[in-house]
């Protein structure tokens, strides 16, 4: 006969008798006793007195409601030094105002006749072509021939109309046997630096001035150019070597006459296709590793005028970037260091290298031909001529302008992506150097207290007579010092840690031992009471 359990028996069962829970269930109840064991034990000031259960209700909703403020205040904090760290994390900042100038690379500067064809080299070609070419066009006179020459300057400002198609086309054969040779040719046909440069000095020597300047393409064609030292194949070819041809020049000492110093003949007698309405020259100055262009950024462009001395009174900066600048996505640096496309670049990108290349594949694609003064190589690409101005004419308007960069507006600049140059991938520079420059102009002949003209030291022995109209440029530095500037990030990682630590532990106790209590409790408490929770319930 089977006797029944008493009563006490059957309370002690049930009372010992847990039932299994499932897996996520024991997961809760494990945080919610870490938790616990953590409001009751941490350093926090403001949680244990917030959660007591034994004190007053008056003084329980006084604590939750300063623990809310602080906390929101900590938070709020947080969130100024994420939003201040990621939307604007960089800064340029004055590192030296006393760098020495001998540091900073002297500007490269282009001097270019405001006259870009020569008329004695216009008769000379001309009728060397006219002895070449007479059998090919027995109706052609040396008069057609010179019109024809005198047409190259068109190539420079795009210039073209409905009868001048037909006037070209009588020499349709002979532009295209010249096509490949276009460069050459207007070379030979802008005006000479050896005519235009009579003196020269630099870095207080008076020094021949083919030793210093040579014919260079700028943006205005053939220039006389000192200290540019860019190699125009380099566009696309990541090859050190032949980036430069030169090395930098800098200036030594500062001073008016430790500068660059130039005597100048404008030519005004040979003048045959001035690009303004003005005589003198165009004085263009930029870095020495780019392209002469001022749509290309930091381009100075002064002007010269006969009779007069210009003055240029340089103020440079030069910027560097730490190597922390480097680890930002270009979204948000938005710049490039010289080595960062090496595919199309090497280590020399810039953005004056950039906007070139852009413009150059436009043209290509636009109008199949490149024109001959923009720096690419000379690896078989056509060279337009003077048959391809009706396209570069039709997108002159095109060339000139350039779309907002990043600009996410799409209503009301429909027509301005279509009329400008679209280059995305063109970004500024991270590393640079800039100049600015304070001019002042003065007569050429100062008669000073006498009736006789007083002549700079260097021009002295020029045969200078009142319808010489010479003129006369200094460039230099007035002072031995310069500016270096830092870009870098506006707070480290540390700085940044420092201040979070510092704000949150005046307000609740925040340090390093609290996030050691976090640690502790939230991992390795937390696997403890899992555990054996685990065991009990199953």
């Amino acid at each position: 006969m089977k006797r029944n359990n008493t009563w006490w028996q059957k309370y002690r069962h049930a009372k010992n008798h847990r039932s299994r829970l499932s897996m996520e269930m024991v997961l809760r109840r494990s945080f919610a006793q870490v938790l616990q064991d953590y409001v009751q034990h941490c350093s926090l000031v403001g949680l244990k007195q917030a959660c007591e259960r034994d004190i007053p209700i008056r003084h329980r909703v006084f604590w939750i409601i300063l623990t809310a403020l602080t906390y929101g205040a900590v938070i709020y904090m947080l969130m100024n030094i994420w939003k201040a760290t990621l939307s604007n994390p960089l800064i340029v900042t004055m590192d030296s105002s006393t760098y020495p100038i001998a540091e900073i690379d002297f500007p490269a500067v282009a001097l270019c006749n405001i006259n870009r064809i020569s008329m004695k080299a216009v008769k000379k070609g001309a009728a060397e072509i006219y002895q070449n070419k007479k059998k090919k066009h027995p109706n052609a006179t040396l008069n057609d021939f010179e019109w024809y020459m005198l047409q190259a300057g068109r190539l420079l400002d795009y210039s073209y109309n409905e009868t001048l198609r037909l006037r070209l086309l009588k020499f349709a054969t002979q532009n295209a046997e010249a096509s490949h040779k276009i460069i050459e040719g207007m070379e030979r046909l802008a005006p000479s630096c050896e005519e235009m440069l009579l003196r020269c000095s630099w870095n207080g020597q008076e020094v021949n001035c083919s030793h210093i300047f040579t014919t260079r393409r700028t943006i205005l064609g053939h220039c006389c150019a000192f200290n540019y030292v860019l190699q125009y194949n380099s566009m696309g070819r990541p090859d050190k070597s032949k980036n430069v041809i030169a090395n930098v020049m800098r200036q030594k000492q500062a001073g008016m006459h430790r500068g660059l110093i130039v005597v100048l003949d404008p030519l005004l007698e040979d003048y045959a296709y001035p690009l303004r309405n003005v005589e003198g020259f165009d004085i263009f100055l930029f870095d020495p590793t780019h392209f002469a262009d001022p749509s290309g950024g930091r381009v100075l462009q002064r002007l010269s005028e006969p009779n007069e001395v210009t003055v240029l009174e340089l103020r440079s900066v030069k910027q560097i970037a730490t190597a922390e600048v480097r680890k930002y996505p270009l979204s948000t640096r938005k710049c490039l260091f010289h080595d960062e496309v090496p595919e199309h670049f090497g280590n020399m990108y810039s953005y004056s290298a950039c906007i070139a290349r852009c413009r150059i594949k436009t043209i290509r694609s636009l109008c199949k031909c490149t024109p001959y003064f923009l720096p690419a190589g000379n690896n078989g690409e056509t060279v337009c001529s003077l048959m391809d101005l009706w396209c570069l004419n039709k997108y002159r308007e095109k060339l000139l302008y350039f779309y907002p960069f990043n600009s996410n507006a799409k209503i009301g600049l429909e027509m301005e992506r279509l009329d400008s140059l679209n280059c995305p991938e063109c970004l500024p520079d991270c590393e640079l150097t800039k100049h600015s420059t304070k001019s002042s102009v003065f007569p050429f002949r100062d008669r000073g207290l006498g009736d006789q003209p007083v002549l700079p030291d260097i021009a002295k022995g020029l045969n200078v007579t009142e319808s010489s109209n010479l003129a006369m440029v200094y460039i230099y530095q007035p002072t031995n010092d310069g500016v270096l500037d830092r870009l870098d990030v506006v707070s480290y990682w540390y700085e940044i840690l420092s201040n979070i630590g510092g704000f949150a532990g005046i307000l609740v106790g925040f340090s390093i031992i609290s996030v050691v209590e976090i640690i502790y409790y939230f991992v390795v408490r937390f696997i403890q009471v899992l555990c054996s929770n685990w065991k009990l319930y199953h």
